[in-house]
């Protein structure tokens, strides 16, 4: 079984966000108070999803590991621009982790989470199918809706 030791990570949807009027933001007494009007581009974040297992737990090809990760995780970094972070982007991810499920590198492995409090023994999950499903769930519901991005940490 492989495993992975890289963090949990955290799945952010967002959306633009328009102010109905004016907004002054000031970070510190000693700061300037910054201004945000209609037109500036700010975002709020409209659904979060922590991901509770090591997502690539389980893909036993190294290869296909770095292509998951880098459509992941370099593609939706939040230091890229919202408008550089589309739903449409995630099709490298689809593509990736299909090959993994088609070519039967996403092994099931212990979760790292209990089912239940009273229950010792973890259980079994395929993350990568798991992921995989709700980021499609997340493609389909969103990916026509104007001024929206994701994000991945």
């Amino acid at each position: 079984m492989a495993t992975d030791s890289a963090p949990k990570l955290r799945v952010s949807l967002w959306r633009d966000f328009r102010p109905g009027r004016t907004i002054a933001y000031q970070p510190s007494p000693d700061a300037d108070t910054r201004v945000f009007l209609r037109h500036d581009q700010l975002q709020e974040e409209v659904f979060a999803w922590e991901v509770g297992d090591a997502l690539l737990n389980g893909v036993t090809d190294d290869d296909l590991r770095t292509r998951i990760r880098g459509s992941l995780f370099d593609a939706f970094a939040v230091s890229i621009s919202p408008s550089e972070r589309p739903c449409a982007k995630l099709s490298s991810f689809f593509e990736a982790a299909e090959a993994a499920l088609a070519a039967g590198s996403a092994e099931w492995s212990d979760s790292e989470d209990l089912a239940f409090e009273d229950e010792p023994d973890p259980y079994r999950v395929n993350m990568l199918l798991a992921f995989y499903n709700q980021m499609r769930w997340l493609h389909e519901m969103f990916k026509d809706e104007p001024g929206v991005s994701i994000s991945v940490r």
